[in-house]
């Protein structure tokens, strides 16, 4: 569990570092993840960033084949509409971070918003994980390493 840890805090470090200046990221307590809200003139930047880290993305074209983890997250979150999509880190895995991408009614704002899973199924169960991964974002520090998820 540590190293699916490790490769977590690696994404969640890497997303952070690389939207400075970009995102400003918040406690959302509705689903209980970070939320950080752009413009959509950010799309492009802010999709090649999410498909850097995160393993998989998942949309309402792919569910016929999304894994049951994963699916596990996109029906807590209240499934996934046309224009929605959903990046996992390594499917399947015991603990697993989501990046849950929601444009906004107005056509002018998408949000994403990323969170921890345990067995697939928000919310996080145990105390000590979760308060590491929110330190992540409350105090973003950079990984001395450069991050590679291939």
């Amino acid at each position: 569990m540590r190293n699916e840890l490790a490769e977590i805090e690696s994404c969640c470090r890497a997303i952070i570092a690389e939207t400075r200046g970009l995102l400003n990221w918040e406690w959302d307590d509705y689903i209980g993840a970070f939320l950080a809200a752009f413009s959509i003139d950010h799309v492009a930047e802010i999709q090649t960033i999410c498909d850097k880290y995160f393993v998989s993305c998942w949309d309402s074209t792919s569910l016929a084949k999304i894994p049951p983890s994963t699916m596990a997250i996109a029906e807590s979150l209240g499934g996934l509409r046309s224009t929605q999509k959903l990046f996992v880190t390594s499917p399947g895995e015991f603990v697993m971070a989501y990046g849950a991408w929601w444009p906004w009614g107005d056509g002018n704002t998408i949000s994403l918003r990323i969170g921890m899973v345990t067995n697939g199924v928000p919310p996080l169960a145990g105390d000590e994980l979760f308060q590491e991964f929110s330190e992540w974002f409350a105090n973003p520090k950079v990984a001395e390493t450069t991050v590679s998820v291939d």
